[in-house]
C-alpha cells in the first residue's frame, strides 16, 4: 500500500522532479492514514491521529518495501526506486481496471 501511495501522490509516476524528492515520512503517514485510519492510526485514537511508527514500521520491517528494494529512504524522505515505481504502476493499473469493472 505505501508503494503505491508513494507512487500516486508523485504524479502517478510521471513528474521526475517529484520522483526524486519522494515525501517526507510525515506526509505519508498522513496519506496513508487517510486511507485507512484503522491501520494507520495511533492506537486507542484511530478516528483522530495517524501514527508515524506504525508507518515506519512498515516501511523497513522485515518484509517491507524498502527491504524489497521498492523504496529508499533516508531519515527524512521515502522515495520510490526504479523497482518501486514499476510496483506502483502495477499495482495501480490493477485497481483502475478494478474500479472500471
Amino acid at each position: 500500500m505505501a508503494v503505491w501511495c508513494l507512487y500516486r501522490l508523485t504524479s502517478g509516476g510521471y513528474d521526475e522532479a517529484a520522483l526524486r524528492k519522494g515525501l517526507s515520512v510525515e506526509e505519508l503517514t498522513v496519506a496513508l492514514y487517510e486511507l485507512a485510519p484503522l491501520v494507520f492510526g495511533l492506537r486507542g485514537y484511530e478516528d483522530q491521529y495517524p501514527d508515524k511508527n506504525t508507518v515506519s514500521c512498515l516501511l523497513s520491517g522485515h518484509s517491507g518495501p524498502v527491504r524489497k528494494g521498492w523504496l529508499y529512504r533516508n531519515n527524512y524522505r521515502v522515495c520510490l526506486t526504479p523497482e518501486g515505481l514499476e510496483v506502483g504502476r502495477r499495482v495501480d493499473e490493477r485497481l483502475s481496471g478494478r474500479q472500471a469493472s
